[in-house]
């Protein structure tokens, strides 16, 4: 299964996060009051040993800059040492029709999206080898509850990977990813009530980064769980998110850690 690349690696990781100034009664005013703003860049440090007892922790920062036109998305650049990914976002009335993701002068894949009665019913995912990926998406009351990721050497959609979401109001609690392997994995939230920066972002961008970056959500995670992998010995991981928010309730800074204290990544915001 391919990802972004970079534009994905970029977003490596859940983002949560828990507020440090505000009461739970101010938060819940402010998320009704607080103004739309858009993600501009995205400064993004990963610790990649965080499950790992080396010390002291390696790093590598990314950074990404969305453009705009029309007050949507039009262009993410994503940049990291000497790498340099760009993707374009096409959009058909007011749906994401494809998206083109280049590495430098290359275009390395596309994204087409397909809808059905005003819903985004698939994606089709070809990359400059060739190869093939069909998501299909299953919506109740508005909200994205099943994804599956089909056997492309199959003309019907068998299931490769299927992910299934629970959510509490407009928050996902629970994702549960089944593989055909029968190793099932699971992931648990809690959220506090500020504003997640991806809630004014279109719905394919936020699908997109679900997995990586909770996207999906109105609010932001305070606390992850990483359930151990079904038939398999391993043990939870829990990790806990801090922020810094802006006198409108979206987060300026992130950082997340794990139980024993150690850094798993940081990540600073700007807005439009």
């Amino acid at each position: 299964m391919r990802k972004l690349n970079l534009l994905k690696f970029i977003f490596a990781f859940i983002v949560g996060c828990v507020c440090m100034a505000c009461s739970s009664d101010e938060n819940s005013k402010k998320e009704t009051e607080s103004p739309e703003k858009k993600i501009k860049t995205l400064e993004y440090t990963i610790y990649d040993n965080i499950f790992s007892k080396k010390a002291p922790n390696e790093f590598i920062t990314f950074r990404g800059e969305f453009m705009y036109e029309n007050n949507r998305p039009v262009k993410l650049i994503a940049t990291a040492i000497n790498l340099k990914n760009e993707a374009f976002f096409e959009y058909q009335g007011d749906q994401m029709k494809r998206i083109k993701v280049y590495d430098g002068q290359v275009m390395d894949h596309e994204i087409d999206y397909f809808y059905k009665n005003n819903l985004l019913d698939y994606s089709r995912l070809v990359d400059n080898y060739g190869d093939v990926e069909r998501r299909v998406y299953l919506f109740n009351n508005q909200q994205l509850v099943q994804e599956t990721v089909c056997d492309m050497e199959e003309e019907e959609c068998v299931t490769e990977d299927l992910i299934l979401y629970t959510y509490a109001g407009s928050n996902i609690t629970e994702t549960t990813e089944q593989f055909d392997s029968g190793i099932e994995t699971k992931i648990s939230y809690t959220f506090d009530r500020s504003m997640n920066p991806f809630i004014h972002m279109p719905l394919a961008i936020r699908i997109l980064y679900q997995e990586d970056l909770a996207s999906l959500n109105t609010n932001n995670v305070i606390q992850q769980t990483l359930h151990g992998r079904s038939g398999t010995n391993d043990l939870p991981i829990v990790i806990h998110y801090t922020y810094v928010l802006d006198s409108d309730n979206y987060p300026l800074t992130v950082i997340g850690k794990d139980s024993s204290g150690k850094e798993y990544v940081r990540i600073a915001y700007t807005y439009l």
